[in-house]
């Protein structure tokens, strides 16, 4: 089965998602810059993006687990989710090498479940992170 690669980010300068994102990154580390479209930025909108990069610093991009919760939309790190009756955070376990949950006070790394839904993400969300 072959996996799509989507991204989206958060562009923390004017608080906006950019879904449907596709992106060039050039430059060097640190001085990075970001040409891209989406569902809110594409190459038909008045100023060109050639013309008008965004530095990656400003946006923050995450990417799409491959799974979906239980109402059919796509998970992305970063998404929180309902589970049972604990707020967890879609995130990368990187001593297990696989992706998964985290409860917001720590603890261990849960695998994706399919019945569980997003409530929304750490980027648009935070307030449900208290």
């Amino acid at each position: 089965m072959e996996r799509k690669i989507s991204f989206r980010a958060w562009d923390e300068r004017n608080k906006i998602m950019h879904n449907d994102f596709q992106f060039i990154k050039s430059g060097d580390k640190g001085n990075d810059w970001i040409i891209f479209t989406s569902d809110k930025h594409t190459f038909k909108d008045e100023i060109h993006p050639f013309e008008n990069p965004y530095f990656q610093q400003q946006l923050k991009i995450t990417e799409s687990i491959g799974f979906h919760d239980c109402n059919g939309v796509e998970y992305f790190l970063g998404d929180i989710v309902q589970t049972d009756t604990i707020i967890q955070i879609i995130d990368y376990n990187e001593s297990l090498c696989c992706y998964g949950v985290r409860q917001l006070q720590g603890g261990a790394t849960m695998c994706i479940d399919k019945a569980w839904e997003i409530i929304g993400n750490i980027f648009e969300n935070p307030e449900l992170l208290n």
